[in-house]
């Protein structure tokens, strides 16, 4: 049938015949085109989870920031050691 909409071909080899085997052994069918929603609407649940976390990160980050800014001066030595090595706790003390 004729269409000006993007058509799509896909041969089940590797990785696509490995999910659609799995898929029919639970459904006896694969519904190639509900898989296809159910997978981009995966992939954009979990794009806005990055997002949410890199925005609560940069949040963070600006907080942490702030509170040095208003704080006593940060030694910068201190903080490339901790950079460097983590921080350890002397544990004999």
């Amino acid at each position: 049938m004729p269409t000006t909409r993007p058509r799509h071909t896909i041969t089940e080899v590797g990785d696509v015949a490995d999910a659609l085997a799995k898929v029919r052994s639970v459904a006896g069918e694969a519904d190639i085109r509900r898989l296809i929603v159910l997978g981009a609407d995966t992939f954009l649940r979990e794009a806005d989870d990055r997002a949410r976390a890199e925005a609560r990160r940069a949040a963070l980050k600006e907080r942490l920031l702030a509170r040095i800014a208003a704080s006593a001066p940060v030694d910068p030595d201190a903080a490339r050691e901790v950079r460097e090595r983590g921080w350890a706790r002397d544990l004999d003390t």
